[in-house]
């Protein structure tokens, strides 16, 4: 039970006691406050009171209120200003329908009705005879529920001699013979449902009726439905004069129609005017056929008209959509500063406005902020108080600005959010909007998810978050939030795909967010006194710029964009790119790792690149410098990590003033700053490092600025002294396989692609057994030359071994072979003997052909004189080239290390042939083809012709059929045994 009606109680009993002593009961003071609604919707108190009993007869200036359900039986005297509080749920009433009053049931007085926050406090009055249920002097009723019946013979349902007013409430009059209201003076309707019965007019008066809101519905059995001896002015609201006998709506002098939102709508039996009746200047009206109607009214209009429900014909308006363009729209409501609510529709406002209390915002809204207008939910000097500034019910708040964008929406309260939009969303696409918050842990700006295409937002929380939400995405316009003891933004997710926000806090974060995605724009956030700007568990820049003094999270990935601060302690930082700035780039108290892989990382002294578990650059320029005195991190791995230094492309660069990784043999603890795997770095004084660096060489580098360099030969040595070979099949640097000495490797990784299937040229820089090959199918080697009895050439390749030998053989080092792959990659398996080198060349039988190794990068620049003699073999397809042609080289051309060419010297040699059929030649020239043949072992019955080559345009040509003794046949096969090739 609450003090009022507790009290109220009390003082009943009080004032029952009294009586039994005294012979007349006196009112006494009410020093208990008892709350009401003012003619604003704002909510007051009174504490000088009289709570009425049922037992009075007259009452006189002063305030009263009505506690609980009383009763009158006669007529209820009033005199000067009178001020009636309506409890919610309590009746006053004046007779019955059983008994009413034989008399009038209220008279007298000025009488001043308000309701409580429910407005669930009613008045009931029935009277007969001739007697209205109210009869006073003036009335304004600013909230309850009335009920006045005059069911006698000539007796309004209320009768006031000067001035009506009706702010809110919901009044029902009904009168058998006279009018349902009637007032000898004005009649002005702000709101509230009116519903005016009578026998006569349903609503009348000797001056002029004004409705600027509200329901009204007039209704009678004789006449006119509402009746001006004066004008008539429908400014706004819901008005119907449909079930009349008269007029639905008539004036001795003018009448006017108009709206206020496009929910407004007019119906009436007919118009009649002693003087004009017009549309309200600069506005339209249309009928339900969409006949539009404006101006002062033809006789033909207003016969028109009659009957049809008019709703406003709204010029349209324009406003600019999210994405920028301009847009119009013509169904949507003109806001008043009136209003407590929005709901479902468009508004816009077309002067300046104030709202003094909370504006509750329902389903969808779309506020149009008009150019050079300004809305104020309230001020700075008097905010909003006892609830939010604006408030979300349920739904969505979607505000937009026009050409010029100078619109504004600025919100101020004092004792809760500015903006609360609770289960709602909340859209800017253009304007200005504005929201402060003074209110203990309430925020500038809260809503469910928060979406931002354009304009301009500003949020401050003197004690709470400057914009909280779950859900936050900008797609442009300009975001600034603060706040003096909370974070400045606090968010769940946070996309930013352009556009900008600056996020402040005077003493917590600047900006606190589970995740961010940052795709364009830029992020900016600060705080005196915290460490704090940023603090995100999972963030993602792929674009656009952040910068902060301190940025904190779990996860960062940088793909492209900027980042600048002073210092960032995420626990795993992976850089792909863009550009990441800081004095200190940590994983802060967490174990991490930091990766880049390319863009451009840099902190200076006396920070560096600080990461608990470890460092690995893949790629990308890296500077970690320190000071004159040597102070700074560098690159450390402070728990045991490693740092892995490499690169991807020939401009990435690493520089540390120093290296640090943390090594203690007794708790197993060995970290290590290596090259990584088939790289190689220099220091720019011809300083090559790869594979796991000494501490002789970790001290080396510090200070240095590390490049790329390539070699076609590394051995690393690990801590076990176990030695690594790496051979790149792709070299195209200038320096060759060169082995000083004999050297023998534990393991070795051949990297060369290959394509299955096909042939190609292999020079081995060590002795191998084909038990250690992996990816082989066939080992040969060229054999000599033979001419056949067709009269051409064919050279001959001698097949060593295939993975179907039950034989192994051994391949020796520096020696060119042909193999063929059945995968894409050669593995060797085990160690070997790597071989001083020597220059790998092999004689193509007896004559003047070699078969040539490469241990270097070789290029045939134009005229070098080998050009015309050397034909290289294409173990891959290329442009215009199939695999397996050995291919006539042009200027230009080149060939990597390991791999093997055909050379013909200028001069003839001598050959004889050892394949059967094959003719006896002195010399040797250079033929338009040459037919390739494999010898398949011992003897001529195993030859196969596998194709031919065009010593001029180095085309291969497999060649139609031919039999195991490689002779082509021609026409019908005449030879016996199997033939292979192509059939018709």
């Amino acid at each position: 039970m609450n003090l009022a009606r507790m009290f109220g109680k009390v003082r009943i009993l009080l004032t029952f006691l009294v009586a039994l002593v005294c012979t007349s009961a006196a009112w006494a003071d009410y020093v208990f406050p008892f709350s009401y609604i003012d003619e604003n919707g704002e909510t007051q108190t009174v504490t000088e009171y009289t709570i009425l009993t049922g037992n009075e007869t007259e009452i006189s200036s002063g305030w009263y209120v009505v506690y609980s359900n009383i009763s009158y039986s006669e007529t209820l005297k009033g005199s000067g200003d009178i001020h009636i509080v309506l409890d919610d749920g309590s009746e006053m009433c004046i007779g019955s329908s059983k008994e009413p009053v034989h008399g009038l049931g209220i008279v007298g007085g000025n009488w001043t009705i308000y309701g409580q926050k429910s407005q669930r406090g009613k008045i009931i009055a029935y009277t007969d005879n001739f007697a209205s249920a109210v009869a006073v002097s003036s009335m304004t009723i600013n909230g309850g529920q009335f009920f006045l019946n005059a069911v006698g013979t000539n007796g309004d349902g209320l009768y006031v001699s000067h001035d009506l007013i009706i702010n809110r409430g919901y009044v029902i009059t009904n009168s058998n013979a006279a009018e349902g209201i009637k007032a000898g003076g004005d009649v002005v309707i702000n709101g509230g449902d009116i519903y005016a019965t009578g026998g006569d007019y349903g609503l009348s008066a000797e001056g002029n009726i004004v409705i600027n809101g509200g329901y009204v519905r007039a209704t009678t059995t004789k006449s006119d439905g509402l009746f001006s001896k004066k004008s008539i002015a429908i400014n706004g609201g819901k008005v119907y004069a449909t079930n009349v006998v008269g007029d639905g709506v008539s004036a001795s002098e003018n009448i006017s129609l108009g709206y206020t939102y496009d929910t407004n709508r007019i119906q009436a039996k007919s118009f009649k005017a002693g003087g004009s009746i017009a549309i309200k200047d600069d506005l339209s009206l249309k009928d339900e056929d969409d006949n539009v109607y404006s101006g002062t009214l033809t006789d033909e209009q207003i016969e028109a008209i009659a009957g049809k429900s008019l709703r406003p014909a709204l010029p349209p308006i324009q406003y600019v959509d999210e994405n920028g363009n301009e847009q119009s729209i013509v169904d949507y409501g003109i806001l008043t500063g009136e209003e407590t609510s929005l709901e479902n529709g468009w508004f816009v406002a077309r002067g300046n406005l104030t709202y003094n209390s909370t504006l509750y915002i329902r389903d969808s809204v779309r506020l149009i902020l008009a150019d050079d207008v300004t809305i104020n939910v309230g001020t700075s000097e008097n905010p909003v108080t006892g609830y939010h500034g604006i408030h979300g019910l349920v739904g969505r708040l979607t505000i937009y600005g026009q050409r010029e964008q100078t619109g504004a929406l600025n919100v101020y309260a004092s004792e809760y959010s500015a903006i609360s939009m609770t289960r709602c969303d909340l859209v800017v696409n253009g304007g200005s909007v504005s929201a402060t918050a003074n209110a203990d842990n309430y925020v500038g700006i809260y809503a469910d998810s928060i979406k931002i295409s354009g304009g301009s937002i500003t949020a401050h929380s003197n004690n709470g978050a400057g914009i909280e939400t779950s859900k936050f995405i900008i797609d442009g316009g300009s975001v600034s939030a603060s706040s003096d003891k909370l974070n400045g933004v606090d968010v769940g997710g946070m996309i930013v795909n352009d556009g900008s926000i600056i996020a402040y806090s005077d003493k917590k974060t600047g900006l606190s967010a589970s995740k961010l995605i940052l795709n364009s724009g830029s992020v900016s956030a600060s705080s005196s006194k915290s460490s704090k700007c940023v603090d995100i568990y999972e963030m993602t820049i792929n674009g656009g710029d952040v910068t902060a003094n301190e940025i904190l999270g779990t996860r960062m990935t940088v793909n492209d964009g900027e980042i600048t601060a002073s210092r960032i302690s995420v626990n795993n930082v992976t850089v792909n790119g863009g550009v990441v700035s800081a004095t200190y780039l940590s994983s802060g108290q967490g174990r991490g790792t930091l990766i880049v892989n390319n863009g451009f990382v840099t902190t200076a002294a006396p920070g560096g690149i600080a990461f608990n578990d470890s460092v690995i650059i893949n790629g990308g320029v890296v500077s970690a410098t320190c000071n004159a005195s040597g102070s700074c991190y560098g690159i450390s791995a402070a728990l045991g990590g490693n740092i892995t230094l490499g690169y991807t492309k020939d401009t990435d660069r690493i520089m540390a003033g120093k290296y640090e990784v943390l090594t203690i043999a007794e708790l197993n603890v060995v970290g290590s700053v290596k090259i990584k795997d088939g790289q190689i770095l220099t220091d720019g004084d011809g300083n090559l490092y790869f594979g796991t660096l000494t501490d002789e060489q970790i001290d080396a580098i510090a200070g240095k600025t590390l490049a790329p360099t390539t070699h076609p030969l590394i051995v690393s040595v690990d801590g076990e002294d176990h030695k690594h070979a790496y051979f790149e099949g792709d070299f195209i640097g200038s320096e060759p396989v060169n082995i000083t000495e004999d050297t023998y490797v534990d393991a070795i990784d051949f990297v060369r692609t290959f394509t299955a299937g096909a042939y190609a040229t292999i020079v081995f820089p060590f002795d191998v057994n084909t038990d250690q090959l992996g990816g082989v199918q066939k080992v040969s080697r060229c054999d000599g030359f033979v001419l056949q009895d067709n009269g051409r050439w064919a050279l001959r390749i001698k097949r060593l071994w295939t993975d179907e030998s039950t034989t192994p053989i051994e391949l020796s080092a520096n020696t060119p072979y042909m193999v063929m792959m059945k995968d894409e990659t050669l593995v060797v398996k085990g160690g070997v003997t790597l071989r001083k080198s020597k220059e790998p060349v092999s004689a193509v039988g007896n004559t003047s052909w070699e078969f040539r190794g490469t241990l270097a990068y070789q290029k045939w620049e134009e005229g070098n004189g080998d050009l015309g003699h050397v034909y290289g073999f294409a173990g891959q397809a290329m442009s215009g080239i199939k695999v397996g042609e050995f291919v006539k080289v042009g200027a230009d051309a080149y060939i990597s290390p390991l791999r093997a060419y055909l050379y013909k010297a200028p001069e003839a040699s001598t050959v004889k042939s050892n394949y059967a059929g094959a003719k006896a030649t002195s010399s040797i020239g250079l033929p338009d083809e040459i037919d390739i043949i494999e010898d398949e072992g011992d003897g001529d019955e195993k030859t196969t012709v596998i194709g031919r080559i065009n010593t001029r345009t180095g085309e291969l040509k497999t060649l139609q059929t031919y039999d195991l003794k490689g002779r082509r046949v021609n026409g019908v096969r005449k030879a016996r045994g199997a033939y292979y090739g192509k059939r018709k």
